[in-house]
């Protein structure tokens, strides 16, 4: 026969095997959660510069589109009306501010409607991009960055 003190002695070692196993997994949960800030915190500063320098060249792109759009088949005396006296000698010039800030507001207005229209682009971003390993440069996405219309960026490891 098993005495009670044998069962509680037996009991208790099974009670700290239990209590070794739930340590031990809260260590590791906690160990990985640490490990995770840390890459996260060493590849933001580098993921964001890479999100505004796409979305800056996406602004340049489309802002230069617009512009020629908007510009084709202007001239220059769209814009500027030449005073003469009786000889036809240019005496002065005037800008067009009426016509420029049409021109500057519908630039504007087109401007924010093609970036609207994007539908949130991502710029995938290589590993090695932040690791500087050029075997890993060449492979798969490790970070999305996400292109909203308010002309901001985020970025998503």
């Amino acid at each position: 026969m098993v005495s009670l003190k044998e069962k509680e002695i037996k009991t208790e070692k099974l009670n700290i095997k239990n209590t070794h196993w739930k340590i031990k997994l809260v260590l590791i949960i906690i160990s990985l959660f640490a490990i995770w800030e840390g890459v996260t915190a060493l590849a933001k500063p580098t993921l964001i510069a890479l999100c505004k320098v796409k979305s800056q060249s996406l602004a340049a792109s489309i802002s230069s589109k617009v512009v020629q759009d908007v510009m084709n088949g202007l001239g220059y005396l769209d814009l500027i009306t030449l005073d003469r006296d009786e000889k036809g000698n240019i005496l002065a010039l005037r800008a067009n501010v009426i016509e420029m800030n049409r021109l500057s507001s519908k630039i504007n207005n087109m401007i924010q409607e093609e970036y609207s229209n994007l539908n949130n682009m991502y710029v995938k971003i290589p590993i090695g991009n932040f690791t500087g390993n050029e075997l890993l440069a060449r492979s798969r996405s490790a970070a999305d960055c996400k292109n909203y219309s308010s002309w901001n960026s985020e970025y998503r490891l």
